[in-house]
């Protein structure tokens, strides 16, 4: 006669999910890990100058970006064209102190120290008082909400008077060299500084602000 008797049951596969829900965990936690490394390549220094550009009017665009969870920021070869696509400024390279750590901060922001080389900036005021800096970097301003009717129900008053907003604390220092600027407005001959270095400290928590210039100027066609 066949055997009767019923199949073994197969065994239950207990630890599986909880070595796929580990798994999610190491990938998510390595790609936290290697996101600076990704924005630093080509590829992200491309997407991360693509974020920036769909917010202004004018175009930055840079050789290389570096970025780390414990180094600071550093930038090459950057360039700012305004809407009409003329040269506002070039930056032959930029290295902080401030680091993705640092930027996480919700209550303060060490910039370290910032060192800018090669800075060359052509700014121009407008008749209308505007300028090609503002006009290459100024988001579109925001659309005022529409004013409520006069029957409208008035909002009912606040119990109590809003707390005060937490101070936002910034420090750091500039260490700027080889930079030059030149400056025309409709009112006022041109103006051209060369050979300007700079050194300054800030901290907005109400530490000891200093700041040493160093530069050549001429207005006009005279040379600096």
């Amino acid at each position: 006669p066949a055997d009767a008797r019923p199949a073994a049951p197969k065994p239950r596969r207990r630890g599986l999910w909880w070595k796929i829900l580990l798994a999610i965990v190491v990938l998510i936690v390595l790609l936290l890990l290697l996101l600076p490394t990704l924005l630093s390549t080509g590829a992200g220094s491309r997407f991360l100058l693509e974020k920036v550009n769909a917010r202004i009017p004018g175009k930055i665009t840079a050789d290389s970006l570096s970025l780390g969870w414990f180094s600071g920021a550093k930038i090459r070869n950057l360039q700012l064209k305004d809407p009409d696509g003329k040269t506002v400024l070039t930056l032959a390279s930029a290295d902080t102190g401030l680091t993705l750590m640092d930027a996480l901060s919700p209550s303060s922001l060490d910039l370290g120290t910032i060192v800018v080389r090669g800075l060359n900036a052509t700014l121009v005021t407008y008749p209308d008082g505007t300028t090609n800096l503002g006009r290459a970097i100024s988001a579109a301003p925001a659309t005022q909400p529409a004013a409520p009717a006069a029957n409208s129900a008035a909002p009912p008053a606040a119990s109590s008077s809003p707390a005060p907003a937490q101070k936002y604390l910034v420090k750091g220092a500039l260490d700027a060299a080889d930079c030059a600027l030149t400056w025309s407005s409709p009112d006022s001959p041109p103006l051209g500084v060369s050979n300007l270095t700079a050194k300054a400290a800030f901290n907005t928590a109400g530490g000891d602000d200093s700041l040493d210039l160093s530069a050549q100027a001429a207005a006009g066609s005279n040379p600096p």
